[in-house]
């Protein structure tokens, strides 16, 4: 089990160093284009991918692989398999349209987030990309 999260949790920060990548590098790299239209077609899809990186933090928190210790041996990975899935909750939320107010200023904070998180969308897609690569290389590292 914990090599099988482990597997999933590479491909999911690469997945999303792929996705904050693409607007810098999605016209040499048309793959990276269809990833990301692939993303936005359906509010199913950026929810689904949202609930997935929740689901693996949490798993990431107290399955770890040995040697490290039970409870958050890998934290940096962790944080960041939570900040992919909080981005692609604001890629949720800006494909559905929210008509009553209590939803309203919810959306207004989450766009407000999401407009910091696109400012520095490349720097986090490789910082991703390098955590990713560490955690692979190095995983009984205790990456904290």
């Amino acid at each position: 089990m914990t090599y099988q999260l482990y597997f999933l949790t590479i491909v999911y920060l690469l997945l999303g160093s792929a996705l904050f990548l693409v607007d810098e590098y999605g016209g040499r790299y048309l793959l990276l284009l269809r990833l990301k239209n692939f993303t936005v077609s359906k509010a199913v899809i950026p929810l689904t991918f949202s609930i997935a990186g929740i689901i693996l933090g949490i798993l990431k928190i107290f399955i770890t692989v040995k040697p490290g210790p039970p409870l958050l041996g890998d934290l940096v990975p962790t944080f960041f398999l939570f900040v992919v899935a909080f981005y692609q909750l604001i890629l949720f939320v800006r494909i559905v349209r929210f008509d009553k107010s209590v939803l309203k200023r919810q959306k207004e904070a989450l766009d407000k987030t999401g407009s910091f998180i696109e400012q520095y969308k490349r720097n986090l897609g490789f910082t991703l990309l390098i955590v990713a690569t560490l955690h692979f290389l190095f995983p009984g590292a205790i990456l904290l």
